[in-house]
């Protein structure tokens, strides 16, 4: 089990604690390795921060959260924390949160600073992720000249700097046009059979579609844990071409029946 979380509260009080509001109540979920999931809801329901919880940027109000057998404690110092984070999560965010006078290059680099490794080896790392990513031409150049789909992909280079297990993409596509946010969920799904996790928060029940599993908020409660099946796009084209099924012809009135 990668992630596990058992009895999850978030609650905001009101300034005198006559009122209570409850963001999240009593999650209970468990996440194994490689698994691709998609977190739904509307507006409101919770899902970003139950993202936020999960990638250790917000705490609970009471509950167990476990990542890989290591249990993430409410006292927890936010040094540690940030440690934890570095390590195993890569974090990708709808609106990019890119710094403007910093280069690609050194985006990318930004979340080595909390990490003992040598700073080298990272930049080589980091100009070979983005040239796999199709931005070695545009390793030296900084976001305001970069398309929305360059900028994301940047981000997604700079979650993967520290070759995190898992990766939590909030919105990922959600300032991008169709055709683009759909490289970019195939792209999340390629890093996915490379034995990654990934957890997409989404209102989009297209991207919902294309992951492995739905987990569906409504009022900070989860309502729906379901598998998606994913079925072979040359069989879906088949399916639609001959139905492998018998037709039944619908009753002609008209012809005579012999019983």
């Amino acid at each position: 089990m990668l992630i596990q979380l058992e009895k999850i509260n978030k609650i905001f009080y009101s300034k005198n604690y006559k009122n209570a509001f409850w963001i999240l109540h009593d999650i209970n979920l468990k996440i194994d390795k490689g698994e691709f999931i998609a977190i739904t809801g509307p507006s409101g329901s919770g899902k970003t921060t139950l993202m936020n919880i999960i990638g250790l940027l917000d705490r609970p109000t009471n509950g167990s959260l476990k990542i890989d057998n290591q249990e993430i404690l409410l006292s927890m110092p936010e040094k540690k924390l940030t440690e934890i984070r570095s390590q195993k999560i890569g974090f990708i965010f709808q609106s990019f949160n890119l710094l403007p006078k910093l280069t690609s290059l050194e985006n990318v680099l930004l979340p080595t600073v909390y990490t003992k490794s040598d700073q080298k080896e990272k930049q080589k790392l980091a100009q070979f992720i983005l040239s796999r990513l199709g931005l070695s031409e545009r390793i030296n150049h900084k976001p305001p000249v970069l398309s929305g789909g360059e900028k994301q992909r940047v981000a997604i280079a700079r979650a993967l700097i520290n070759d995190p297990e898992i990766i939590l993409a909030d919105e990922p596509t959600g300032n991008l046009d169709s055709q683009t946010g759909q490289q970019i969920i195939d792209l999340l799904k390629k890093l996915n059979k490379e034995g990654r996790t990934v957890i997409i928060v989404t209102h989009n029940q297209a991207i919902a579609n294309e992951s492995d599993r739905v987990i569906s908020l409504l009022d900070g409660k989860i309502v729906n844990d379901n598998k998606n099946i994913q079925f072979p796009k040359e069989l879906l084209k088949e399916t639609n071409s001959n139905p492998p099924y018998d037709v039944i012809e619908p009753l002609d009135s008209k012809k005579e029946m012999n019983i």
